[in-house]
């Protein structure tokens, strides 16, 4: 039966695990987007994280689930550190809500959110400072403090809350000139709520107090006292009655310190702060003894008892016996007097034992802490040498590929420029060439037009020569054949002009001329050119002005000068190879 209605439990349970919770954070999707984080805030503050744990953690994944359906990248990491620190209220310290906190992170970075960068940073040095994990607070919370700063205070919701717990931390581990400047800072914004601004404001006091500035501290109990008087506060204005008075007191100022002690004890009264006004109570006590009123003195005495029922803490002891060794010794009760200084004393060691190890914790955690923040500086400024000397590195491949393709660029501009020119050049060479080629060629084509101009005046006057002998007609044409077979034969001027047009078309052939041949005469120079053009002999002849017959022979002759050649070729064959 037992187990029976035990699986009908674990049957309801696994039924109803997924509604519990569910719901709860809708509202947060009702409004604007940059209001979700704080509604968000609002609602796990109030009505999620002092529930049981299958409903706060059934809640906050379904907000996740929501964040990341609607794309809300700040909503979805600042919900994972809300899933860390409810996990850590249930757990205390563990792994789980250390990943969490730095998925939250991780999640921020990669979506570049400065804001929940800062954020969660700020809320993971929260989770380790809770859990007095000091060292590892301060370095998240600094980094945090680092992206707001960056961001500017007044664009990160709740700054005032984020400033006072920073300048908190600093107060309550000794460091006074790093808690001040966060403080402060809180003063200058126009959104802070009156709770921290009373907070802040008394802080900043009580450390211009420990510090020896007594104006400073005035200044600022003043400026607390205004801001519980504009908001009514009775309990505030009891607390700063009573530190302004206890600052009168300490300077000797007892006619100003007894109306606002007396002030303050009957606020701290209605309050419902009975040690506070128990401490007002003795401090007035004292005076009255000054004032030599000891009746008054012990009544006060007597009713600081009563409000604390007996029982007073170390430095409300203090407090007692200091106003009862006075008593005594002002009553003439030497031995009560006696005792109550021994007491006192035994009291003030005490005191001091835990003034000083504190301050020896103190001390260590600072030392931890700057440690701490020292290797991690130490290591931030590694990795940013590292990435200085990869980004110079790249940059100097970089720059070295900019200088090679600047180089490869001109090269290839250089190369088409050569190109080009060489190309020009083959142009005007394959031009002049071509030019030669056809002066060459009108020449040959002008000589052989003369010669068969000769051939045909020649059959003329072969024609005439019988019947015309001594006729003038026949003279006259006789005389102008003569000068036309005159003009085919080439002078010298005539054949160093053809020899260079002849060189521009065959070039290097001389050269090769005189190393297949050598030892040749101009005349043997001037057939074989002739031969290289493939001229019949007569045209040969007239050019050379010798009749064909002499120039056959010529021909014979340097056939016969060069036989046996050594590869079997005839000299026309050799002469056109060359």
């Amino acid at each position: 039966m037992i187990q029976l209605r035990f699986c009908i439990a674990a049957c309801l349970f696994c039924c109803l695990s997924p509604v519990m919770g569910s719901g709860v954070f809708d509202s947060v999707f009702q409004v604007p987007t940059k209001q979700r984080i704080a509604k968000a805030l609002d609602i796990y503050d109030e009505q999620v994280k002092r529930r049981d744990s299958v409903f706060s953690i059934t809640a906050i994944r379904q907000l996740i689930s929501s964040a990341e359906e609607r794309d809300d990248k700040e909503l979805h990491c600042f919900s994972l550190s809300l899933l860390a620190d409810q996990y850590a209220r249930i757990r205390g310290f563990n792994p789980y809500s250390t990943s969490l906190h730095e998925s939250a992170i991780a999640l921020a970075k990669k979506h570049r959110l400065p804001l929940m960068i800062g954020m969660t940073n700020f809320r993971a040095g929260g989770y380790y400072y809770s859990f007095k994990k000091y060292p590892l607070a301060f370095e998240y919370l600094l980094r945090a403090d680092t992206y707001f700063n960056e961001i500017g205070y007044k664009e990160v919701p709740d700054i005032d809350k984020i400033l006072f717990f920073i300048g908190g931390i600093y107060y309550e581990s000794g460091n006074y000139e790093k808690a001040e400047p966060y403080l402060l800072q809180i003063q200058e914004l126009k959104k802070v709520t009156t709770y921290l601004r009373k907070q802040s404001l008394n802080t900043l006091a009580i450390i211009h107090k420990q510090k020896g500035d007594t104006a400073g501290a005035f200044h600022w109990f003043r400026l607390t006292l205004a801001e519980a008087q504009a908001n009514r506060d009775t309990a505030w204005i009891g607390i700063t009655f009573g530190n302004i008075g206890s600052l009168y007191f300490s300077n000797g100022l007892f006619e100003k310190a007894y109306p606002l002690l007396e002030q303050g004890s009957r606020f701290k009264v209605a309050r419902g702060l009975p040690e506070d006004a128990a401490a007002d109570q003795l401090l007035l006590a004292r005076i009255d003894l000054v004032k030599n009123n000891p009746i008054k003195a012990a009544a006060r005495i007597a009713e600081a008892r009563s409000m604390v029922k007996g029982s007073f803490g170390l430095q409300g002891r203090r407090n007692l016996y200091e106003a009862l060794g006075l008593y005594y010794e002002r009553t003439g009760q030497e031995t009560l007097a006696l005792e109550a200084q021994r007491k006192l004393m035994q009291v003030k060691d005490s005191l001091t034992a835990n003034r000083d190890r504190q301050a020896y914790e103190k001390i260590q955690l600072r030392i931890e802490t700057e440690r701490h923040l020292n290797q991690v500086n130490q290591m931030e400024a590694d990795a940013t040498a590292e990435t200085l000397r990869r980004n110079a590195v790249i940059l100097i491949l970089f720059l070295l590929l900019v200088v090679l393709l600047l180089l490869y660029g001109r090269y290839r501009l250089k190369a088409r420029n050569t190109a080009a020119i060489l190309q020009k050049e083959k142009q005007i060479a394959e031009e002049k060439l071509q030019h030669a080629r056809q002066l060459l060629q009108d020449f040959t084509r002008n000589n052989r037009q003369k010669n068969e101009l000769i051939e045909r005046f020649a059959a003329e006057l072969e024609r005439l020569k019988a019947n015309m002998t001594g006729n003038p007609v026949y003279e006259e044409r006789l005389q102008n054949f003569e000068k036309l077979v005159q003009s085919t034969i080439l002078t010298d001027t005539e054949w160093q002009s053809f020899r260079e047009l002849f060189d521009k078309v065959h070039k290097g052939f001389f050269v090769r001329l005189e190393q297949k041949i050598p030892g040749l005469t101009l005349a043997d120079t001037r057939i074989l050119t002739l031969v290289r053009l493939q001229l019949p002999y007569t045209e040969m002849a007239r050019m050379m002005g010798m009749d064909a017959a002499a120039i056959e022979n010529a021909i014979q002759r340097l056939r016969n000068q060069i036989h046996p050649h050594p590869d079997g070729i005839t000299i026309e064959d050799l002469v056109q190879a060359i």
